[in-house]
């Protein structure tokens, strides 16, 4: 391409890309449904449920709670990956980090994980899921027991489905997303700064085919930057700086559609690979198509996708540099706790699957988790399965936070804590692209795509176990990659593993849903809807 058609190429798309952040309106704040304890903006006290009055003076440190959204341990450079994907956050880690090589998601997809990273409940217990997208009110989330507690809570989203609609949110006081006032304008500058005008591998891409109207505010998610200074803004505008404060941040780099800039593919990318990203279409349409054999990859084709994967983490890790070295400019490192920790993982090929959901192995469910208190966590390794769930939980053990005593009862008190193992549950098939697919290819494989699973890692093992009798052993220390499954070989082992299994099902309560407030479908608009089509959460076949 000459460079006059490449400046032409750039400036048409950055009009383009203009045209949706400044002619889209700011979505006006969701109506509270009854017993809501959340809000979208800055609340006044009993809008988050607590009596006037009633709030504690704070006592702890800070907490800054950072969750990577659909990242695989295995692709990071703080477990040994060969690539420079994590390099920062990798030497942060190693310096004053309490680093767990074996933490498990209990979900493998964005609204379980973060109900449970946001209650410390599992999966099967509060009940958030395909069939049934928000958290019950009447669940008590951290944020909650933080702000009843006299901290500061804080929220910043660049995913379309951890907002307040779903009502995960319950318990943050202030609550952005990139695709709002006043960041919208630095997130589209920023996203339209790293678009490389060949490509045209996604629905963000300058020469995506695609009809322009399939862009919307909410897939601008390249966020990681603009998040810390959002995140640092609100902590400078706080009225009383002397309280402690408690702050979520999401941060989307990493789940498609990708794209990462061009000085992070280089860093890991081969020449080859670059050059075949650009053309290669990576959408939630054609992975879906690959998984039930009606589209073919080639292994380089794979090999690509999962390096453009990795070149997604070098600017997501960038970016959460930028965020923990303003941390210790500010002189709050000693001062905060901070948690890093995935909410899933990604599918790249691995057992001919692409995309989270349908599956529990460990390129899901293995994520990676850092605890760090400067002066606080001499940096260490924790090597035992460990639940993601227990990230905050631990953070609160370890600076004895006060929150209230009977939030902190019921948190000792919990069944899955007194039970071995880390569990993994996919409880509902999220139909996604799947019906699209029957329609438009007859004969098309979907049957592993429609089975429920549930895991666990015990020892060295991880017992898989899926709704159509499926059952899967895998020795993960040995085997990390699970290509050798053993179920047949060792008997003894899986009737033990399972027995632990059963038992921690049967120990866990499961949601009644017979008491649940109704079934949740909507969403907040039309626009928001196509976004979490683009991201592979909806259906978007017009004949369903």
């Amino acid at each position: 391409m000459s460079r006059a058609r490449r400046a032409i190429t750039l400036i048409w798309f950055g009009a383009l890309l203009s045209a949706c952040w400044s002619e889209a309106p700011t979505p006006e704040p969701d109506a509270a449904p009854k017993g809501r304890k959340g809000g979208r903006a800055e609340q006044p006290v009993d809008a988050l449920a607590v009596p006037e009055g009633s709030r504690g003076n704070g006592n702890g440190p800070n907490i800054l709670f950072i969750v990577w959204d659909t990242v695989r341990a295995d692709h990071t450079s703080m477990y040994d990956y060969p690539k420079p994907t994590t390099p920062r956050t990798a030497l942060w880690a190693a310096e004053s980090g309490v680093r767990y090589t074996r933490a498990v998601s209990p979900g493998v997809w964005t609204l379980p994980s973060h109900a449970t990273l946001f209650t410390g409940l599992p999966v099967r217990t509060h009940g958030v899921d395909a069939d049934y997208t928000h958290l019950d009110d009447d669940y008590t989330t951290f944020a909650e027991a933080f702000y009843s507690a006299g901290y500061d809570t804080y929220a910043f989203s660049a995913n379309p489905y951890i907002m307040d609609s779903t009502h995960l949110f319950q318990g943050f006081a202030t609550i952005e997303h990139p695709w709002e006032k006043p960041w919208k304008a630095k997130v589209g500058a920023f996203t339209r700064g790293k678009l490389i005008p060949e490509d045209a591998s996604g629905v963000l891409s300058p020469k995506w085919p695609k009809p322009a109207a399939k862009l919307n505010k909410y897939l601008f998610k390249e966020a990681g930057p603009i998040a810390s200074e959002a995140l640092y803004a609100w902590i400078d505008r706080r009225e009383d700086k002397t309280r402690p404060w408690f702050a979520f941040v999401n941060m989307m780099e990493a789940h498609i559609p990708r794209i990462p800039s061009l000085a992070a593919r280089k860093k890991v990318m081969t020449d080859a690979q670059i050059a075949r990203s650009y053309t290669l279409a990576e959408t939630t349409e054609d992975f879906h198509r690959f998984m039930t054999g009606a589209l073919k990859y080639t292994p380089e084709d794979l090999a690509t996708i999962a390096a453009v994967y990795d070149a997604a983490l070098v600017d997501l890790d960038d970016a959460t540099g930028v965020m923990l070295d303003e941390l210790r400019t500010r002189g709050l490192d000693k001062d905060t706790i901070v948690i890093l920790v995935s909410d899933h993982g990604e599918s790249l090929g691995d057992h001919d699957l692409l995309l989270h959901k349908y599956a529990v192995y460990d390129s899901l469910s293995h994520v990676p988790m850092v605890i760090s208190w400067v002066g606080h966590t001499p940096a260490s390794l924790e090597d035992l399965p460990v639940s993601t769930s227990e990230a905050i939980p631990r953070a609160i053990a370890m600076a004895n936070i006060p929150l209230a005593k009977d939030f902190l009862d019921a948190l000792a008190a919990r069944p899955a804590l007194q039970q071995r193992g880390a569990v993994t549950e996919y409880n509902a098939v999220a139909k996604g692209s799947l019906s699209k697919l029957e329609a438009e290819h007859e004969g098309v494989g979907l049957e592993h795509l429609e089975r429920t699973w549930r895991a666990i890692e015990i020892d060295q093992w991880k017992l898989s176990l899926a709704s159509d009798g499926t059952r899967e052993l895998y020795d993960v220390i040995a085997d990390p990659k699970e290509v050798r499954n053993i179920v047949k070989r060792d008997h003894i082992t899986v009737d033990r593993i399972q027995a632990g299994l059963d038992a921690w099902f049967a120990a866990v309560p499961e949601v009644d849903k017979s008491k649940r407030t109704g079934t949740y479908t909507g969403h907040t608009s039309s626009e928001q809807k196509s976004a979490l089509e683009a991201l592979g959460y909806l259906d978007n076949h017009k004949g369903n």
